[in-house]
């Protein structure tokens, strides 16, 4: 604030008024004006008054008025008439704001300000020269930086002060009805115990908070002025002085149950129940795709034995484990099983879902990005290979996310099936899913074949020779033996011929008979055709 003078015999005069108070004919009369309002600047004023009469004319004295007694410089203008200059005041004293806009004409007081205005000390013009300057309302709203000065604040009497930590400009006053409710008229002095005038000091020691504020129960104040409670997406709730969280905002949730992150879970309901689908909606926003506290749940890392938990912290490590655990317990109807190869065939239990394609840490759902595979490469008492059945599924059950897998079936003849579904109807859904069945067993042979028919006769033997009749050492060979008729298996020919015998000469008494054809080799067996058996 600068504050300009003109008159020096009035402030020896006032120097004076330190120790012996003023006379009346020497003392400085406030204008009788109204308060209708006024204008410092673009500072509102508190029941400020109206420097002009009704008629629009100065509402202090005139010049002529004065007569010699006062040198009011180039202008006649009163008390409450706005200024630049000390010059334009018959009072010598002009109060202009800190940065140099119009100010107001001011007077001399002792405690005798017009309504809306406070006798205050102006040390600008000495350590004990009063005037009046009006009421505002800055207090304990605008911040300040030169603590224990009247700088800063930009209306006149406004003090920079320290409110605990802050420093902020306290409003002045005479007495606490000066003051709003929340404040008290209280004595100010600087760090070295210069007294700097009554100012209006907030009643809570606090400018963050007024006396009405419970820091007990106060979001914005809790346990102290200026401590808020801040949660990310929920409503803040001071409870005797402590921070909780309250209900989260509409489409955030609290899963983890912890404060620190607020509701960290944005989702959007849906209508049903959830289901795990191929979309891996989160129809109930519990934070997975299933409902959680329907759950049983898988994973290759998970523990079958003694396991009375198969939660998300302490899983099953076999779907089989998991699948009866959960048919005696009451309310689990879902397994939902993480990604990973899970060997045996899976029997179906009738109102137990099945669903693969989860995450083992997060438990988010993405049967493309986390795979589960059902491995079967052992066939069952039938001979059969079959990696998932369903038998006598009579509520409603669902098998979705697998990758549903057999080996080659080593069983001659034996049947593979990926997924054997016996007296099963509607209830029965089976979605989203992978079949990958390896081959069915290699056929057994087939059955000997009939014998084959009887060959044609065979060819004639040879001629004897002149020398056949008398030389025993010589042999004829038999003809060759017919050929088969059969048209299947090895072709079997007829025996050959017997040997001729010796001729029929009487002379000789040892002569030998023709001997029998040899047996002719057995024909092959009837052979059939064969295929394996065809993969399912």
């Amino acid at each position: 604030m600068k504050l300009l003078h003109l008159s020096r015999d009035v402030l020896l005069l006032c120097s004076v008024m330190a120790l012996v108070a003023c006379s009346s004919d020497s003392e400085v009369q406030p204008a009788d004006v109204g308060n209708d309002g006024g204008v410092f600047g673009d500072v509102a004023l508190l029941d400020a008054i109206s420097p002009q009469s009704d008629t629009g004319e100065p509402s202090g004295p005139s010049d002529a008025d004065l007569g010699d007694s006062v040198d009011g410089g180039p202008s006649t203008y009163g008390f409450g008439w706005p200024c630049l200059s000390d010059q334009e005041c018959h009072s010598g004293y002009c109060l202009q704001p800190d940065d140099g806009d119009t100010g107001f004409c001011s007077q001399l007081c002792q405690q005798d300000c017009p309504d809306g205005y406070l006798c205050q000390n102006q040390p600008a013009y000495g350590p004990v020269v009063f005037l009046c300057v009006p009421l505002t309302k800055v207090g304990c709203e605008k911040p300040c930086f030169h603590p224990w000065t009247f700088q800063g604040c930009g209306v006149p009497g406004a003090l920079c002060a320290l409110v605990g930590e802050d420093a902020m400009c306290l409003d002045a006053c005479s007495e606490d009805e000066d003051c709003s409710d929340d404040f008290s008229c209280v004595e100010m002095s600087d760090e070295g115990g210069f007294a700097l005038g009554k100012q209006c000091f907030p009643a809570s020691g606090s400018c963050l908070c007024g006396s009405s504020v419970d820091t007990e129960t106060d979001p914005l104040h809790c346990g102290e002025c200026g401590s808020p409670c801040e949660y990310e997406n929920a409503t803040p709730t001071c409870i005797e002085g402590q921070c909780e969280m309250g209900s989260c905002e509409p489409g955030w949730f609290d899963l983890d149950g912890l404060s620190e992150n607020g509701c960290e879970y944005l989702c959007t309901p849906g209508e049903g129940l959830d289901l795990p689908d191929p979309a891996s909606l989160d129809l109930n926003c519990d934070g997975i795709d299933g409902v959680l506290e329907q759950a049983v749940f898988v994973e290759p890392g998970g523990i079958d034995l003694n396991n009375s938990d198969g939660t998300q912290s302490y899983p099953f490590q076999s779907i089989h484990a998991a699948l009866n655990f959960a048919s005696q317990e009451s309310g689990r109807t879902m397994v939902l099983v993480a990604a990973g190869t899970y060997k045996g065939m899976l029997a179906l239990i009738s109102g137990i879902h099945v669903a693969g394609g989860y995450e083992a840490d997060s438990w988010t759902r993405d049967s493309t990005l986390h795979t589960t595979i059902v491995f079967n490469d052992a066939p069952g008492p039938s001979g059969a290979m079959r990696a998932v059945t369903a038998d006598m599924i009579v509520d409603p059950t669902t098998v979705t996310g697998l990758v549903i897998r057999t080996s080659n079936n080593p069983v001659s003849g034996g049947v593979v099936q990926a997924m054997w579904v016996r007296n099963s109807g509607a209830v029965l859904e089976i979605s989203d899913n992978v079949f990958e069945p390896g081959d069915g067993g290699v056929g057994m042979a087939g059955l000997d074949g009939m014998d084959g028919f009887s060959g044609v006769d065979g060819g004639l033997g040879e001629t004897g020779g002149t020398e056949n009749w008398w030389n025993p050492s010589i042999i004829v060979g038999g003809g060759l033996g017919g050929s088969s008729l059969c048209g299947v298996g090895l072709d079997a020919a007829g025996g050959l011929g017997g040997s001729g015998g010796w001729g029929d000469d009487p002379f000789w008494d040892d002569e030998v008979s023709a001997l029998s054809g040899a047996a002719a080799e057995a024909g092959a067996a009837a052979t059939f055709a064969w295929w394996p058996v065809g993969s399912v």
